[in-house]
């Protein structure tokens, strides 16, 4: 019945359409000329609609058809309609397993440009069409590429659950091509992604409750004053009936009695007045007492709710910086297995990278604050942690001038994984043939609201001739990356050693320590 009420509508725009054009004024078929497109829009969608119930009927035979004709029928379409379209020409054709008809529209989808004059909704369409598309049939070169736009697509629209999407597809990927560590890291990451999007459903699930809590109490208070109201309007009129009623007892009694009628009536009046007073003063104080009341249990609920969001930021923090445990213990294991050397260094590295960002949620899980880490202190550890790790022994001092600083989470991520490029870098190249030598890291006040941070040696030095411009190594572009990331630029300097140091200037992202 609905598809017949559809098709019914169709055919009444059409009738429309053809009627407005059949008038002979001029002005009336310039009219329908500039409406042509609205209806025309207004038939796509009306059409779509019913491919869409078509599908969800799990017709999918009727809905590929009624899709083809319109596909054939539209004279010209826009970007969106043929967006809307192909992707849903793809999907059927997919389901049927009709894969020369889905490559066609694959094809269309990829031939469609995508970037600043499309709308984000139009591209996620286009991705999510086109990634599970490649995926399923095992196309992995081609999910590749649109998987890495989604990604990009999602961190620029601050989308999680994009994000998390994006990793379960690399989850399925790696899977595909047997990958299982990687596979395994994304899953991770889709998992904790999924866990974040459930806290943000839950924290609006909570504001709106409470908001709904406070209007429910302001309603009650308005229905009980407007009674209040009413109560004290009958109260007055009663008051001026009784009033009325002595008048007239006056007029009709004696003198006598009605100065003794008088002086009751002052004596119950001022009765009235007065315990009218205490029932008001009664009602106040029955007020005040409920809104104690009702302060004192919203101030509990605001200490339990703020209790659980630390206990659950500083599990978090516990539970990455576990996880990270994991993948180092998994990378460690990996390279017992391995003979070729510049597979245990890359790993060795890995685990590194991996350490730097797991004394830092470490750090935020014994921090007070859950959000702030004492800059001083875990450069410190990590100086410390590289130390060990290679073995330096008294052979390389280190020398540290830091400042005391407080960096939340979004800076200090990217500056431990620059210091920790820049000390191995150092500790690996300064120093050839077991050399004696120094490495100074310092993190200054250069002025105000403006810090350095600087990581240098006196070693040899990088080597004539070397451009840093054409150095594409993973820890040059990581450093790179990072410092853009954080709105600076990596200097690199060659004198008796190699000199490397960033500038940073966000004061609302890098605090002083008060203290």
């Amino acid at each position: 019945m609905k598809l017949l009420f559809t098709l019914g509508i169709i055919l009444f725009i059409q009738f429309s359409v053809s009627g407005q054009s059949s008038i002979p004024q001029k002005s009336a078929a310039k009219s329908a000329s500039q409406q042509s497109v609205s209806h025309d829009s207004n038939r796509f969608n009306l059409l779509l609609d019913s491919a869409d119930q078509f599908q969800r009927q799990n017709k999918l035979q009727k809905a590929s058809h009624l899709l083809r004709e319109t596909e054939n029928g539209l004279s010209s379409a826009t970007i969106s309609q043929k967006i809307q379209l192909y992707t849903r020409l793809l999907n059927i054709s997919a389901t049927l397993k009709q894969y020369q008809v889905a490559d066609k529209y694959a094809d269309k989808l990829q031939s469609i440009p995508t970037g600043i004059n499309n709308e984000a909704t139009e591209q996620y369409a286009i991705y999510q069409a086109l990634i599970p598309y490649f995926l399923a049939t095992k196309k992995a070169d081609k999910a590749v590429g649109y998987i890495t736009l989604h990604n990009g697509l999602s961190k620029a629209q601050n989308n999680t659950a994009g994000l998390a999407q994006n990793n379960l597809w690399l989850f399925k990927l790696d899977s595909l091509r047997g990958n299982h560590l990687a596979a395994l890291a994304h899953y991770r990451a889709y998992a904790a992604l999924k866990d974040s999007v459930f806290e943000q459903i839950k924290k609006g699930q909570i504001a709106q409750l409470d908001s709904q809590y406070h209007t429910k109490n302001k309603d009650k208070q308005l229905k009980d004053q407007e009674i209040n109201i009413t109560l004290l309007k009958k109260q007055e009129v009663l008051q001026r009936q009784h009033l009325n009623q002595v008048r007239l007892i006056q007029n009709i009694t004696i003198a006598c009695a009605a100065v003794l009628f008088m002086l009751s009536s002052v004596i119950y009046s001022r009765y009235r007045l007065k315990q009218s007073a205490n029932q008001k003063l009664e009602a106040q104080q029955l007020e005040i007492n409920q809104k104690n009341e009702t302060l004192e249990h919203l101030a509990e609920q605001k200490d339990v709710l703020i209790e659980e969001k630390e206990w659950l930021i500083k599990e978090i923090h516990h539970r990455v910086k576990n996880n990270l445990q994991i993948v180092i213990s998994l990378l460690n294991t990996q390279s017992v297995y391995l003979n070729d050397e510049k597979a245990h260094a890359a790993i060795r590295e890995s685990q590194h990278r991996m350490q730097s960002i797991a004394f830092i949620h470490q750090k935020l899980y014994q921090s007070e604050s859950r959000a702030l880490i004492e800059a001083h202190i875990y450069i410190a550890e990590l100086i410390e942690y590289l130390s060990n790790s290679f073995d330096t022994g008294k052979r390389i001092c280190f020398e540290k001038d830091l400042v005391d600083l407080e960096l939340d989470v979004s800076r200090a991520v990217p500056i431990g994984l620059i210091l920790n490029e820049a000390i191995t870098n150092s500790i690996k190249y300064a120093f050839p043939n077991d050399a004696d030598g120094c490495i100074s890291v310092s993190l200054c006040c250069v002025q105000e609201n403006s810090f350095r941070l600087c990581v240098s040696d006196n070693g040899i030095g990088l080597p004539e001739g070397f451009e840093i411009a054409k150095c594409r190594s993973l820890g040059m572009n990581l450093m790179r990356g990072l410092s853009k990331q954080i709105g600076s630029s990596l200097k690199l300097e060659n004198n008796n050693g190699l000199s490397i140091s960033i500038d940073f200037k966000d004061e609302k992202l890098l605090k002083p320590n008060p203290n």
